[in-house]
């Protein structure tokens, strides 16, 4: 099955069982159940089996994401992936841990979990590279927010992803827009699903 639209060099790490895109060019998936992208930390066993639909990406890029969320289960996320392999890789969104959080996961071998408490399951932020140095951060009222940067060089590849480690999984839809050259913005909706899912 090929992309459509601004989806078209995207493929998938782990395909989902079932995903589609429709003529309009938004994506949807059912996210696995019992599913991450995490290794090692806290004595937990590494996992690398969460859905990713990414597109490769050598030198600077942006990305931007409009992220509405309304999860069930503990760890259910949804967000963006940075990822050079299975061990080295970065991603960002909101996941659930008691609460709801802005989470950043950075792996480099071993994962290096940091968060902030989210109002609400609803934000808008951006990864974006300059030269070797990757960034994260949260866009209020037009201005970023940074909550995170660090080294992260070399060829990538870069999109939406989903994980749920604990629960029985969840819709995501997505569209995307190209705003530049390696510039992208995606507005996605995640959580419970509703009539006429793919699931």
């Amino acid at each position: 099955m090929s992309g459509a639209g601004d989806w078209d060099r995207f493929a998938w790490v782990n395909e989902p069982v079932r995903w589609e895109v429709d003529a309009a060019g938004r994506l949807t998936w059912s996210t696995r159940p019992s599913s991450d992208f995490w290794r090692n930390t806290g004595g937990v066993v590494g996992a690398d089996d969460g859905d990713a639909f990414l597109r490769p990406c050598i030198g600077d890029f942006s990305l931007t994401m409009r992220l509405e969320s309304q999860f069930e289960a503990q760890y259910d996320q949804c967000g963006l992936i940075i990822r050079a392999d299975g061990r080295n890789w970065l991603k960002a969104g909101i996941e659930v841990d008691g609460g709801l959080w802005f989470s950043v996961v950075e792996t480099h071998e071993n994962s290096d979990w940091s968060k902030q408490a989210a109002l609400d399951g609803n934000v808008e932020f951006t990864v974006w590279r300059s030269a070797d140095t990757l960034r994260v951060g949260i866009v209020t009222d037009g201005s970023i927010q940074l909550v995170r940067e660090l080294v992260f060089d070399g060829p990538v590849a870069v999109g939406p992803y989903s994980c749920a480690p604990k629960g029985a999984g969840f819709q995501v839809t997505t569209t995307t827009s190209t705003t530049g050259e390696n510039q992208w913005e995606i507005r996605a909706q995640a959580g419970s699903p509703g009539p006429g899912t793919a699931r």
